[in-house]
């Protein structure tokens, strides 16, 4: 997967093609903790991780493959979720998904 700054995964959003791709994998990015509470009682209390989505999608019979992480504000979808994919037309392997 190429790589991408903020705004061209905004244009792909906006421009691209979408097709209906699949969750392969959910992972915890354990390393980034988000504090959510001024004072913790324990390690774990009001921490909150963010999540990377690993997806796989189809287009014209190639398959291909991408990850998004998502803030730890948003519920991460489960594995097997279908959901949609944005991708370059020109360069089918550059893609995002919008989730929720």
């Amino acid at each position: 997967m190429g790589i991408f700054n903020r705004s061209n995964k905004k244009d792909l959003m906006s421009n691209g093609n979408t097709v209906r791709g699949i969750v392969t994998d959910v992972k915890k990015c354990w390393w980034i903790k988000v504090k959510t509470k001024p004072v913790l009682t324990s390690y774990s209390d009001g921490v909150k991780y963010p999540h990377t989505v690993h997806y796989e999608y189809e287009v014209m019979g190639e398959k291909y493959t991408g990850s998004k992480t998502l803030g730890y504000m948003v519920t991460p979808p489960n594995k097997n979720a279908y959901i949609t994919v944005y991708y370059d037309i020109d360069d089918p392997s550059e893609s995002t998904i919008k989730y929720p």
